[in-house]
């Protein structure tokens, strides 16, 4: 064929219909292509490849997919796709460095519609302009309808621009970081999105174009191209076993055998795993390729994935193919009333410059129509007139209309419209109305349903009812002094924010035990708590011991041993709750029922172990001081005797030291005076010094009898009453007189309280010296 011939004449044709039937200015060419390209290392040159192309295209579609070379995840860029040409470069996640080594690779560009390959093979190509970004953990999918007559397709999608990039790609990497998926491909229609993967995490504000490419699955045949060269083709759908990067991948043999190694473009046809993906091929032979998914690093750095369904369209070389008359009606596109259904006669019965097989009805989008979904009323999307109504996009042929969501406008089965994409505002991303809020209006205004349990938009909480007081207030806020969690909410008091509410009986600001307010906000044992937050005392006299109180014996009363403040007040010991006090003992300190305390635990020392005045003694003070107590008739501490009273006569001192010539026995003491020791004393009459008889004084000491003696001498005269010349005593002691407890006591007085202790000293010795002067007048005498 003379494709320069060709061109000339339809150049002809064209020209010189374009002024009466302006309808058919626009050509219908079928014009596909394939061939390869090596994208340069971008390390080295990091600029975009210029690749140009053999037609000139009115509307092409560009597919690509990249090699395995680098280690690093990379996929295709394209962009200024024109009639002639396009530019590609590989470009990195925002996980990477951007640039990527070099690799040889191959293209394939179809014409945009519906066609046939030579060997009639439907083909289909067509453009979606998408906002839709599927990521890890949400994101939407799009529905795209397929032209009638496929069974099992596989599709090729690819984006064709950068709309929304913000780098400087190749030598930064891509951001925001996408690529395609597709998944539930079906005879009639396939579901596409943006891929985000693990790296973009939300929808896209400007709209992407991706481009498309449907052809039967599993086909194996062959066509001669333009340039009159057999081309060997094959499509593949490769069930559910392409696994990711790490896992190695998976060979997919080939039908055919290819003599060289053949042209080759697949993509992914399944989205199975949520962190997404891409695929990538190597050790592409005459008879096998290997491929594998390649995933980005943005969350995590592992690559494994599990199988996806992949779809290849394979050819034995390098090609191209034009068709001027792809309905085969003998018709070339510039002079075909119906250049895509045979229509050889060309009937026109409605005369609208569009043969009747491609009237607005029949299914067939055609020049002059938007649309055609093969049915002729209005309010499906494609009107009656085959025009695109507003709020709806259509694709195909027939074509299949859906609502555009996010154009503010309800058709359709839109349930609402808010003029956005974006989920999680009460109008969904497929313009249904999320649980939990109304919506009314173009563009839908939506509001939240504050009581039905689903906690959206700024609701806090929702807990089924509009009744505050539980901690979701009648507005869905979360009240003070609460926290509520789950769908419907359940509401629970926080304790330690300072605020009582519901069931609290205190908060004090913290959730520590031991200060009063417990850490589940009620009031400890033993205290008293009021005010936001909460200041807590103790109280005392409830018989609970907390905090500085070092007892509680039940009451508020001092002098019990514990006080009216809750101390262990001196002298006492408290224990246990209520608190039970006991006086100390032996601590120097007089308390309770004590009658004493000498600092000492031990009896016998006037104060008992029982801390109680023991028989005999006085004590006072603290710690006491005990002192036997003379004249009770008890012989305590040091005393000899006591005889129940205070008198010195009677043998028993007023300090209860026994006398001198006195004997004392029992309590109360009995004295007797002890006759022959010397001394008289008492009622003794005599005391010689001897218990003899018949010397005058007797063994009882009394006197024996008296006589009376007369002596004179140069020294004068004396005169002696008795053998013991008492009187000569008597006389030689009147000279004496000794004071003691204010009064004049003498030997006279000898029963005097204080005589003989005072003067016992002084009569013995004037005792010698009578006795002395008895022996010198004896001696005189004689």
């Amino acid at each position: 064929m003379n494709y320069a011939k060709l061109w000339l004449g339809l150049c002809t044709v064209v020209c010189a219909l374009a002024t009466t039937e302006a309808s058919w200015a626009t050509p219908y060419v079928f014009q596909v292509e394939g061939d390869t390209v090596l994208k340069t290392d971008t390390y080295q040159t990091p600029t975009w490849d210029l690749v140009n192309l053999t037609y000139s295209y009115e509307d092409p579609v560009v597919l690509a997919i990249p090699n395995t070379n680098g280690g690093n995840p990379a996929d295709f860029r394209i962009r200024n796709i024109t009639a002639t040409s396009f530019e590609l470069t590989l470009a990195e996640p925002p996980s990477e460095d951007g640039p990527h080594v070099a690799m040889t690779i191959s293209y394939l560009v179809v014409e945009s519609g519906q066609w046939k390959l030579p060997d009639a093979q439907k083909i289909a190509a067509g453009f979606v302009d998408l906002t839709n970004v599927k990521y890890k953990g949400g994101g939407s999918f799009m529905t795209v309808g397929l032209p009638s007559g496929f069974t099992n397709p596989i599709v090729l999608a690819q984006l064709q621009g950068q709309a929304n990039e913000q780098n400087n790609i190749p030598s930064q990497v891509s951001s925001p970081w996408i690529t395609t998926t597709v998944r539930n491909v079906t005879g009639s229609s396939f579901e596409l999105a943006l891929e985000g993967s693990e790296c973009t995490l939300s929808s896209v504000s400007i709209p992407e174009r991706v481009g498309w490419v449907a052809i039967e699955g599993n086909v194996i045949s062959q066509f001669i191209d333009s340039d009159n060269v057999s081309v060997a083709y094959e499509t593949i759908d490769t069930g559910h076993v392409v696994t990711g990067w790490d896992n190695g991948g998976v060979t997919v043999g080939f039908n055919n055998a290819y003599a060289f190694t053949p042209l080759f473009v697949a993509k992914l046809q399944t989205r199975n795993e949520d962190d997404g993906g891409w695929v990538r091929y190597s050790s592409l032979g005459t008879g096998s390729v290997a491929l594998r998914v390649d995933e980005d690093q943005c969350q995590d750095s592992e690559r494994f994935h599990t199988g996806e369904q992949a779809g290849l369209f394979v050819f034995s070389q390098n090609f191209r193919v034009q068709d001027d008359d792809p309905d085969g009606d003998g018709w070339t596109s510039p002079n075909d009333n119906c250049p895509m259904v045979a229509n050889p006669a060309q009937s026109d019965v409605n005369n609208n410059g569009v043969g009747d097989a491609c009237d607005c009805g029949d299914g067939l989008v055609v020049t002059g129509e938007q649309c055609d979904d093969g049915a002729p009323q209005s309010g499906d999307g494609c009107s009656n007139s085959c025009t695109i109504e507003p709020g709806w996009s259509c694709g195909g042929s027939p074509s299949v209309c859906t609502p555009i969501c996010g154009d503010g406008m309800i058709v359709g089965s839109e349930q609402c419209d808010d003029g956005a994409t974006s989920g999680g505002d009460g109008c969904s991303n497929v313009c249904s109305i999320e649980a939990g809020w109304i919506c009314s209006g173009e563009p839908s205004v939506c509001t939240t349903v504050c009581g039905d349990g689903i906690i959206v938009g700024a609701e806090q909480c929702d807990d089924g009812d509009t009744q505050g007081g539980d901690g979701c207030s009648n507005s869905c806020v979360v009240e003070p002094g609460w926290t509520c969690g789950g769908e419907p909410s359940v509401c629970f008091t926080t304790c330690g924010d300072g605020v009582i509410a519901g069931s609290e009986q205190c908060d004090d600001g913290g959730n520590t035990l031991g200060d009063g307010c417990s850490n589940i906000c009620n009031i400890e044992p033993g205290w008293t708590c009021s005010g936001e937050p909460s200041v807590c005392t103790t109280v005392c006299g409830d018989g609970i011991i907390v905090a500085a109180e070092q007892c509680d014996d039940g009451n508020s009363l001092a002098g019990d041993g514990c006080s009216g403040s809750c101390s262990i007040e001196s002298g006492w010991t408290c224990l246990g709750e209520p608190s039970v006090c006991t006086t100390t003992c032996g601590d120097g300190l007089i308390a309770g029922t004590e009658q004493c305390d000498d600092g000492a635990a031990s009896s016998g020392d006037g104060c008992s172990a029982s801390c109680a005045v023991e028989p005999g003694w006085s004590c006072v003070g603290e710690p006491s001081v005990c002192t036997p107590g003379c004249g009770d008739g008890i012989i305590a501490g040091s005393e000899a005797c006591d005889d129940g009273n205070l008198a010195y006569s009677d043998g028993c001192s007023g300090i209860c030291e026994v006398s001198i010539g006195w004997t004392c026995d029992g309590e109360p003491s009995e004295c007797d005076t002890i006759c022959g020791d010397g001394i008289t004393v008492g009622d003794e009459e005599c005391d010689d010094g001897n218990a003899q008889n018949g010397d005058g004084c007797s063994s009882s000491c009394e006197d024996e009898g008296s006589s009376s003696s007369t002596s004179s001498g140069t020294g004068g005269s004396s005169t002696s009453s008795g053998a013991g010349g008492a009187g000569a005593y008597a006389s030689d002691l009147e000279d004496y007189d000794v004071s003691g407890r204010g009064c004049i006591c003498n030997l006279h007085g000898s029963r005097s309280p204080h005589g003989w202790l005072l003067l016992t000293p002084l009569v013995l010795l004037l005792r010698r010296l009578r006795q002395g002067r008895r022996r010198a007048t004896g001696a005189s005498g004689s």
